[in-house]
């Protein structure tokens, strides 16, 4: 099994789909107790030097212990210090132990040696003429991912509960609450009763919201800048919560309403229309 470098700016998605196949490869839903199971990730650095990686390549040259392949998941792999991937290039290729899965979102300092040794997986956000093909923006749950390919399988099951959410996303945030929980009144399942769903509708705003963040740059306006970004990052976290085996709905709502909320108050200090 080649080794994999996971690439591109959606470091949650990413993390998110590599502990998917770790699980699967294992066999297990608690990958932390699991003998053959490694993270490795910066912790209070910069950079993962020689010394982080070395579990690793020891994980690689023994047997494991109860899957037929362990797994190793290198969280910033393109904060490796390039003598730490000179160390892991052996590692990389006579890999019949370990399956290494690194997640990069920048992939110039990987060196041109690692990736020869495994296999580039893409993540790359829809272009604005790709999102224009979707009739309905907020389908941008997979297309904002980087998977164009679900995103076009989910178009047609969810148009008529997401295009009203995406239309309040695109033109105003604030109007996306009082859309879902009239939706909710009809069905009381006719978000929350579905994951993927609720993960559309979290996509759409988050795209919304970094639309909106990049507009204020553009325009020097850094502190609501970083504002819109933060909120992306707060919805980031809500997404991975949602993805764990017991995730309640008023948590969705709560989420919204408190990134919802940020946004008034913003509205309300402006006092010039930027929101």
């Amino acid at each position: 099994m080649k080794s994999k470098i996971l690439l591109g700016a959606n470091a949650p998605k990413m993390l998110t789909d590599a502990l998917q196949t770790a699980r699967e490869i294992l066999g297990t839903d608690n990958l932390s107790v699991h003998p053959d199971y490694l993270f490795v990730e910066p912790v209070g650095k910069k950079s993962i030097g020689v010394e982080e990686v070395l579990p690793v390549v020891e994980k690689g040259l023994q047997r494991p212990v109860l899957a037929e392949t362990a797994v190793a998941i290198i969280n910033g792999f393109d904060l490796l210090t390039v003598a730490a991937q000179n160390k892991l290039l052996l590692t990389l290729e006579a890999n019949r132990n370990l399956f290494v899965m690194g997640i990069a979102t920048q992939g110039g300092s990987i060196l041109d040696t690692v990736k020869s040794r495994v296999e580039i997986v893409e993540y790359r956000r829809a272009s604005r003429k790709e999102f224009s093909d979707f009739e309905n923006p907020g389908l941008a749950h997979a297309a904002f991912c980087g998977d164009l390919q679900l995103a076009k399988r989910r178009k047609k099951d969810y148009d008529g509960v997401i295009i009203p959410a995406a239309r309040d996303v695109a033109g105003n945030p604030e109007k996306l609450l009082k859309t879902l929980h009239l939706l909710e009144e009809k069905d009381p399942d006719a978000v929350t009763g579905d994951r993927v769903l609720m993960g559309c509708v979290l996509q759409a705003l988050k795209f919304s919201l970094a639309e909106l963040g990049i507009a204020c740059a553009q325009k020097g306006n850094v502190r609501l800048a970083d504002t819109y970004c933060s909120l992306v990052e707060r919805l980031d976290e809500e997404d991975s919560s949602m993805k764990k085996a017991a995730y309640p709905k008023e948590d969705f709502f709560l989420a919204i309403m408190e990134v919802i909320e940020k946004i008034r108050k913003e509205k309300g200090g402006a006092g010039n229309g930027t929101l």
